[in-house]
């Protein structure tokens, strides 16, 4: 009966290169793919990114642009009743100046 443990079979032996192998390609593969995904994620990101910021509707920004321009550039009566009236920012900023300076 002792003969039947000393006795080795080839199956009964472990591949220990190929084990290292298989290990080694793995471990490489699961790195690649980590690295792809995270490229993938970063260029949706980025795409993003550009559609929210950059790409936004131009007629509309352009109008928005000039009413505020018109606002703050023009005459125009804010409370007719009170006679109270908005001025062009640059004399505003004049007329506040010699106010000041007048102090």
């Amino acid at each position: 009966m002792s003969n039947e443990h000393a006795t080795t079979t080839h199956s009964d032996q472990t591949d220990t290169p190929a084990i290292v192998l298989v290990g080694l390609v793995g471990s490489i593969l699961v790195f690649v793919i980590i690295v792809a995904l995270q490229a993938l994620f970063y260029n949706a990101m980025e795409r993003e990114n550009i559609n929210k910021f950059y790409n936004r509707d131009s007629l509309t920004m352009s109008r928005l642009r000039s009413e505020q321009l018109e606002k703050i550039n023009g005459y125009r009566w804010i409370d007719k009743e009170n006679g109270v009236v908005a001025i062009p920012i640059d004399r505003a900023m004049e007329l506040t100046v010699q106010e000041l300076s007048q102090e």
